[in-house]
């Protein structure tokens, strides 16, 4: 058991997120759609810091998916919603940056990694 127990959120972790990890359409996305929004970032720590995904930006990947997978439940939608963005944020970091930017971005709202900080501190 460990010292401080995080209780994980699965919640978000759909069938969904996982169909669209397998089609690879966060790097499609990010390679065919989010290049002119991350032109206007010269460092990683800029980028991390000052963007957001959208609502918008959200809706244009599900559509832009659903090119590819035809059927999404969009109960399933709604409950990944924030880990979209996420997952979008963090492939556009790794896109640009490489893997350090990716779980940056990745883990920047991270709660275990939170905690862990915390009782280091």
């Amino acid at each position: 058991m460990p010292d401080i127990f995080v209780p994980e959120d699965t919640a978000e972790n759909t069938m969904l997120l996982q169909e669209l990890a397998n089609a690879q359409l966060f790097t499609a996305y990010v390679v065919d759609r989010l290049q002119p929004a991350m032109k206007k970032f010269t460092s990683e720590d800029a980028f991390l810091k000052q963007y957001t995904i959208t609502d918008q930006e959200l809706s244009d990947f599900i559509v832009y998916s659903s090119q590819t997978i035809k059927e999404m439940d969009s109960r399933e939608i709604l409950i990944s919603k924030p880990y979209l963005k996420t997952l979008l944020k963090s492939f556009a970091a790794r896109f640009k940056w490489g893997d350090d930017g990716y779980y940056k971005a990745l883990n920047g709202a991270d709660k275990t990694l939170e905690a862990a900080i915390a009782a280091i501190k």
